[in-house]
């Protein structure tokens, strides 16, 4: 979604009759809010995420940016919306970090690197091949409102993973580690 934030913002205020030139000002100006919106959210999360349960923030910020996309399915062009959207999809973007913290969690430092890694690869094929089908959407239909459905399903899809991942199971090597700590 990243490539196409300013073509989508675009679209979306053009449902207010405003000059091209009129919204791609406006556009640049909103993406600058979420850019700022991500700088404030990122470490914000990142600290609640240590202080409560991150599967559950997870799913509360995949569900902000599923609501963000539905704000825009109407292509009213009201700003208001558009800063809404800014700022509930930055909160989405700001919840990366915390998918490799349940990574951790969950497998821990041994095999990180590699999880990591193979966990990158489907990610770079989604982000290569959405400005894609997202541009053919368009170009079709001259609208994002069907390319926008899609992707706010799978914020859905996240919110409802995320949000049943069982807590992870603590390794039996620090278990007898503490059990040895407390012992003496």
């Amino acid at each position: 979604m990243s490539f196409l934030l300013a073509p989508v913002m675009i679209w979306f205020l053009s449902g207010n009759n405003r000059s091209e030139e009129t919204n791609l000002v406006i556009a640049a100006a909103f993406v600058t809010i979420l850019a700022f919106s991500t700088i404030i959210f990122n470490p914000s999360i990142g600290w609640l995420g240590d202080k409560i349960s991150k599967q559950k923030l997870s799913a509360c910020c995949m569900f902000s940016g599923a609501l963000s996309l539905i704000i825009l399915l109407n292509q009213s062009g009201n700003l208001w919306q558009l800063g809404l959207f800014a700022v509930l999809m930055s909160l989405a973007e700001s919840a990366n970090p915390l998918a490799w913290a349940i990574m951790g969690d969950y497998f821990g430092r041994r095999s990180f690197a590699t999880l990591r890694g193979w966990q990158h690869l489907p990610d770079q094929f989604m982000s290569m091949s959405t400005p894609v089908w997202m541009g053919l959407i368009f170009d079709y239909s001259g609208s994002y409102y069907w390319a926008l459905i899609p992707l706010a399903c799978l914020y859905i899809l996240a919110t409802f993973f995320y949000w049943t991942i069982p807590k992870p199971r603590i390794p039996e090597r620090l278990i007898i580690m503490e059990q040895t700590l407390t012992a003496n």
